[in-house]
C-alpha cells in the first residue's frame, strides 16, 4: 500500500501542474458542474463545495478532476471523512480495487452502518475475487436493510458463486424471492445457477412456479423443453415446445413483432423441427 500511497503523491503534483488545461477540457460539460464553479469562486474555502463537485465530476466520468477536488477538500476540512467515501467510491469506479477497498475501510472505521460505503467494499472485494470477505459485507447491510433490492441479493450470489459456494448463492436468492415476492430477475438468475450445476429437477421445480406467475409463459415453457430434451424425455420436450409456440401464437401480431419473440419463435420451431427426427 505504501507505494500506491507515494504513486498517489506523485499522480497528484502531475495533475496539480496541469489543472488549467484539464479544467479548460471539461468544465462547462455539466450545468451543475458549472454551477458549483461559481459557488466555490465566490467561497473558495468551502470544503464541502469541492467535495460536492468532486462527485459531479466522479459521475460525469472527470477521474483527474474529481481527484483534486477532493484533495482540495481535504486539506480543508482534514475532520471530514467524507473524503474517504467519495474517494473509495471514485477508485471503485475506474477500476482501482485495492486503493477503493482501503479508503472504504478508512471511512467505515468512523461509519459503520454506512450503507453505501459497506455496498461499494463489498463491490471492491468481489472485483479482488475476495468472495468470502464480500458476503461478510453484504451479510452487514443485510442487517441493517430488511429488504434490499433484487440487484443487492444478485451481487451478493455473485460473491457466493466467486468461491464455487452455489449453495449459498441459491439460499440468498431464495431469501430474495421470499422478502420480494416472485421476483422474475432473481429467480432467472436461481435457475441459471441450477442448471450450471446440474440440478435440473430444482431448475424444472422453479420454471413450474415461473409459469404460474410470469407473463413470459412461453419463455418458460421452451426452456422445461430444452431440459427435458436434455433428458431424452422427448414427449414432454415436444409437449412444453407445443404450448409455448400456443402461447406466442396467441399473442396480438404486434406484439409478436419484438425482436426477442420473433427470435424466441424461430428456436421453438426449430426445437419442433429437431424432435420430429426422434
Amino acid at each position: 500500500m505504501q507505494y500506491k500511497i507515494i504513486f498517489f503523491s506523485i499522480y497528484l503534483t502531475i495533475l496539480t501542474f496541469y489543472l488549467p488545461d484539464i479544467a479548460n477540457a471539461h468544465l462547462g460539460e455539466h450545468e451543475s458542474i458549472q454551477l458549483l464553479t461559481e459557488k466555490i469562486s465566490k467561497d473558495d474555502k468551502n470544503a464541502d463545495l469541492y467535495l460536492e463537485r468532486g462527485q459531479q465530476h466522479r459521475l460525469a466520468g472527470h477521474f483527474d478532476l474529481a481527484i483534486i477536488d477532493f484533495m482540495k477538500a481535504e486539506n480543508l476540512d482534514p475532520e471530514n471523512n467524507l473524503f474517504d467515501l467519495y474517494i473509495g467510491q471514485l477508485f471503485l469506479d475506474f477500476g482501482w480495487y485495492i486503493s477503493s477497498e482501503y479508503y472504504l475501510n478508512k471511512f467505515l472505521i468512523y461509519s459503520p452502518g454506512n450503507v453505501t460505503a459497506l455496498i461499494s467494499l463489498g463491490r471492491a472485494l468481489s472485483y479482488q475475487k475476495k468472495g468470502k470477505e464480500a458476503v461478510v459485507i453484504y451479510s452487514k447491510v443485510l442487517k441493517i436493510v430488511p429488504i434490499p433490492s433484487p440487484e443487492f441479493y444478485n451481487e451478493m450470489a455473485d460473491a457466493y458463486l466467486i468461491n464455487n459456494d452455489y449453495t449459498g448463492a441459491l439460499n440468498i436468492l431464495d431469501s430474495g424471492i421470499e422478502n420480494l415476492g416472485n421476483n422474475t430477475f432473481l429467480q432467472e438468475k436461481a435457475i441459471e445457477i441450477e442448471l450450471e450445476n446440474e440440478l435440473y429437477q430444482d431448475a424444472l421445480s422453479r420454471l413450474d412456479r415461473l409459469e404460474e406467475y410470469s407473463p413470459q409463459k412461453e419463455k418458460w415453457l421452451y426452456l422445461k423443453g430444452q431440459i427435458f430434451e436434455s433428458f431424452g424425455r422427448i414427449d414432454e420436450a415436444r409437449e412444453s415446445y407445443v404450448s409455448a409456440l400456443k402461447i406466442l401464437l396467441e399473442r396480438p401480431p404486434n406484439k409478436r413483432k419484438i425482436s426477442a419473440l420473433v427470435e424466441l419463435e424461430k428456436e421453438i420451431k426449430e426445437s419442433l423441427a429437431r424432435l420430429s427426427q426422434k
